[in-house]
């Protein structure tokens, strides 16, 4: 079962999709992805820093945000990323919502395509509870 937390709110919502366990905790893989790093002297501000692209996009959209800050990485599924440093955040976009799935550290000029494929598990997961 999945759920979503509201991250900013807006014009436009920033979600974080959660998964819930039968014991029903509930895990925000978006959120641990940026919590773990945000104490890291490395990738610190990066992950800190994400806040402010959330609240420039729950503001206006992507209109408020560069192609390098944030755009589509799958064009067939309908993947996007926001892009902070070598921090990337995977998300797909519903109406007024954009859903954050899952994180990683970039590691090389390609984008991660095991990443990609977490998030349109998850987007797929999420039309079908939605």
């Amino acid at each position: 079962m999945s759920s979503y937390a509201v991250i900013e709110s807006g014009k436009y919502n920033v979600l974080a999709l959660g998964h819930v366990a039968d014991d029903f905790s509930t895990t925000f893989p978006a959120l641990t992805f940026l919590q773990t790093l945000a104490s890291s002297a490395q990738y610190g501000a990066s992950a800190k820093g994400f806040k402010k692209l959330f609240q420039r996009y729950a503001d206006g959209g992507r209109s408020k945000l560069t192609a390098e800050l944030f755009h589509e990485v799958d064009k067939d599924k309908g993947i996007w990323e926001f892009v902070k440093g070598d921090l990337r955040l995977f998300c797909f976009v519903i109406g007024n919502n954009v859903i954050l799935t899952n994180g990683t550290i970039k590691k090389s000029q390609k984008v991660d395509q095991a990443e990609v494929s977490i998030a349109i598990r998850c987007k797929a997961q999420f039309r079908l509870n939605h």
